[in-house]
């Protein structure tokens, strides 16, 4: 049995007329003893196809090196073994690798494809979003209504996954109008919060500032424009930028009066700073006020707090009247400033000039009876504190000393800072013989302190308590 393409021989017909040769029969013994192959060539006519050639002078050119016996054939034709071990395997073996390729190609485009209906459960919204939880390839432009789009976006709320949400809003943004976009949008909370944080990130803080307004949240609107404008490094910039957060957000807003009001102290502020800096630099260059010389301005005054600007103009303007932008009073009236405030910031600016005169006229007081008096909001402790940090003489400190209140806190404050006088007539008044004795050890010999203290313990009018 032969087969040749589509066609099975059954019978060979070696010779014209269908009649097998003498030579060849199949009940002789030659013909079972003797090698035949049967070649054939395409290109020959039917009746041609077969022929009978020894096995020695057949040649498998477009076939493997290899030596196929007749029984090797039979083998072949017969074998169906899943190892396809056989001559149809050695052809195959041969083909090229492009042939394979094709072969493939032709496979996969008789595949059936995918129904309608399979491709419409593919795209709808739950699927779709399904596919972006998993990480699959999904694809958005599938979704053409308004409809679709925003069931998509429900179903992604639904989830509860801020990523896709993100994502979906985004593509909603991008394929549907401002107008439509915002109003469905607004509807959906977790969408808009999600939304809003987007936008925080990426630093697109005008769209931000516009939609907490349409979410009726000002407030946070009103925060935001005031965080830009602060950070804003030029200060005329800055200026306006505050004009406009105060105008356009806190002043319609009832509940954010407190804001209004301190926005608009903080703009008053500036607007004050500005002709101080500008008359300051002026001075500075053509030398006519010599405190600029004997203690040169470390910075500029713009964009300081309010303390560090009366500072400020104490350290540099305290002669100036109340009617003077850089008057340190009216500076304290026009921001309310305490007189806590007012004088540990004055005092502080007084020592660094060594201003002891002033410092004096700061805590003097009128009495009921037209006099004076020293008094202190802060405490003459404090004052005394201050006054020796700076290193102030010792007779300004004494003076001071006197005036603290508590003989056990004004004793320990002259121990302190060796205010030796204040430390002898504290002891006197808390009638403290033995506290004197002790402290004379302490005090070098023939020294003036020793001798205030000497006269002291011989004053007769004295009645110790020890």
């Amino acid at each position: 049995m032969i087969f040749m393409g589509n066609r099975q021989w059954f019978s060979a017909k070696f010779c014209t007329g269908g009649a097998l040769p003498k030579c060849i029969r199949f009940d002789s013994e030659e013909y079972w003893h003797e090698k035949l192959e049967i070649t054939f060539d395409f290109d020959d006519n039917e009746e041609d196809f077969t022929t009978v050639v020894p096995t020695s002078k057949v040649k498998f050119s477009h076939l493997p090196h290899k030596d196929v016996s007749a029984n090797t054939v039979n083998e072949l034709t017969t074998s169906h073994s899943s190892e396809k071990v056989g001559f149809d395997a050695v052809v195959e073996s041969s083909l090229p690798s492009t042939q394979l390729i094709e072969d493939h190609l032709i496979s996969m485009k008789l595949e059936p494809r995918s129904s309608s209906k399979d491709i419409k459960n593919h795209t709808s919204p739950i699927n779709t979003v399904k596919r972006m939880v998993l990480g699959q390839p999904f694809f958005l432009e599938h979704f053409k209504s308004k409809k679709d789009k925003f069931q998509l976006l429900d179903c992604a709320i639904q989830i509860k996954d801020g990523s896709i949400i993100t994502a979906i809003v985004l593509f909603l943004k991008k394929t549907l109008k401002q107008s439509v976009f915002i109003q469905e949008v607004l509807q959906r909370p977790e969408a808009v919060n999600h939304y809003l944080y987007y936008l925080k990130s990426c630093s697109e803080f005008t769209e931000l500032s516009d939609l907490l307004v349409l979410l009726g949240r000002t407030d946070e609107a009103g925060m935001l424009n005031y965080k830009l404008a602060v950070k804003t490094a030029q200060p005329e910039k800055k200026l306006k930028l505050l004009q406009h957060c105060q105008r356009n957000h806190f002043q319609s807003d009832p509940s954010l009066s407190i804001y209004f009001q301190l926005l608009g102290e903080q703009i008053s502020l500036l607007e004050r700073q500005f002709p101080i800096e500008e008359g300051d630099i002026r001075q500075e260059k053509e030398g006519i006020n010599p405190i600029f010389q004997e203690i040169p301005r470390p910075a500029s005054l713009i964009n300081n707090s309010v303390i560090t600007t009366l500072y400020y103009c104490c350290l540099y303007h305290w002669e100036l009247p109340e009617n003077n932008f850089a008057s340190p009073q009216a500076i304290k009236k026009a921001h309310q400033l305490t007189d806590k405030q007012f004088v540990w910031t004055a005092l502080g600016a007084l020592t660094q000039r060594q201003q002891w005169n002033q410092i004096q006229n700061l805590f003097q007081s009128k009495s009921w009876l037209g006099g004076t008096k020293m008094r202190c909001c802060i405490g003459f402790d404090k004052v005394v504190d201050v006054l020796c940090l700076h290193k102030a003489p010792i007779e300004v400190v004494s003076k001071y000393l006197k005036l603290v209140d508590g003989l056990e806190k004004r004793l320990s404050l002259a121990k302190k800072y060796k205010c030796h006088q204040v430390v002898v007539d504290t002891l006197v008044l808390m009638k403290d013989r033995l506290g004197l004795e002790d402290y004379r050890k302490k005090l070098l010999p023939h020294s003036t302190e020793h001798l205030y203290l000497q006269e002291a313990l011989r004053a007769s009018t004295i009645k110790w308590k020890n």
